[in-house]
């Protein structure tokens, strides 16, 4: 029987070589990611993945720390805690994932920060 997947993990296929090799951050306390998260923890050995860090205490989430951990953010693009937290991960020259759709306004915020094209999908922006 063939393995189901939806629309935003068969996405996740194409980014399949960007994350071999990688420790990945996929917040699964965001509706729109915690499928992403399950997902690449399944796929976790297959895809050459290191880890998939997942749940952080978002009253007390330790941005620094994380980059520190982490090669690749999955994040979900109208959280507002993580606009700074998307010019420190482009700015320690790590890589991104956002799932959903972006406002106009946080788009040209990003393309005027990163001075590079996002890679588009249909239901994610990234920088890897």
């Amino acid at each position: 029987m063939a393995e189901q997947t939806f629309p935003l993990e068969r996405e996740l296929y194409n980014y399949q070589k960007y994350l071999s090799g990688k420790t990945i951050f996929c917040d699964s306390d965001a509706p729109e990611t915690a499928s992403c998260a399950a997902f690449l923890k399944e796929h976790c050995a297959a895809w050459g993945i290191v880890a998939v860090l997942g749940r952080v205490d978002a009253e007390h989430l330790d941005f620094d720390g994380l980059i520190a951990r982490a090669d690749v953010f999955i994040l979900a693009p109208d959280d507002g805690r993580y606009q700074a937290f998307i010019h420190k991960v482009v700015t320690a020259g790590k890589g991104f994932i956002i799932v959903g759709r972006l406002s106009t306004a946080m788009y040209k915020e990003l393309s005027a920060m990163l001075h590079q094209p996002l890679m588009v999908g249909a239901n994610t922006f990234a920088l890897l």
